[in-house]
C-alpha cells in the first residue's frame, strides 16, 4: 500500500492509504454530510444577515441554541435519546428564546 506523504516533523503517525480509507465516511453518508454542511452554511448566512439588520443581543442569544440542533440531529440520524437534563435544558433554552422574541416586539 502507498504511504501518505506526511512529514515526520508534524509528529503524526505514518499511516497507509488503506487505513485512511477505512476512517473516511462511506458513500452512503455523503448526502447526510452534505445536508449538514448546507444547514451549517445557511445558519452562518442567516446569522450574518440578522446581525447586520437586527438587534445583535437577540441574534447572538438565539444563535447560542446550537446545541439543541446537535441533539436533534443525534436523534434523527443516530436514534440517540436526550437525557432528562438535556430535555430540561432544551425546554428552558427554547422558553428563553420565545421570551426574547416576544420582548423584542
Amino acid at each position: 500500500m502507498a504511504r501518505l506523504n506526511c512529514p515526520d516533523w508534524y509528529g503524526w503517525p505514518q499511516r497507509d492509504a488503506g487505513s485512511l480509507r477505512r476512517r473516511l465516511p462511506g458513500r452512503a453518508s455523503i448526502p447526510k454530510l452534505g445536508l449538514i454542511a448546507f444547514a451549517g452554511t445557511g445558519g452562518d448566512l442567516a446569522y450574518a444577515t440578522a446581525s447586520h439588520s437586527g438587534a445583535l443581543s437577540i441574534v447572538s442569544a438565539i444563535a447560542s441554541l446550537y446545541p439543541v440542533a446537535t441533539i436533534a440531529l443525534g436523534r434523527l440520524l443516530r436514534s440517540q435519546r436526550a437525557t432528562r437534563v438535556q430535555l430540561v435544558g432544551i425546554t428552558l433554552a427554547l422558553t428563553g428564546a420565545v421570551l426574547l422574541g416576544t420582548a423584542s416586539h
